[in-house]
């Protein structure tokens, strides 16, 4: 039987299952951009100008 203590349980693990996906996206792109800023000025452009096309 299914009760509303386990119902609790599930929609907070449903939660924190959300929160770190999302963490997850983020530190993705975070690390993207910390890449780019990294790189050449020159192969930045190059890059940019590979993305417009």
């Amino acid at each position: 039987m299914r009760t509303e203590a386990y119902k609790k349980e599930k929609m907070k693990q449903y939660k924190t299952e959300l929160e770190v996906g999302q963490a997850r996206k983020k530190v993705q792109y975070l690390q993207k951009r910390i890449e780019a800023l990294s790189l050449e000025p020159s192969s930045l452009a190059r890059l940019r100008e590979r993305k417009r096309k």
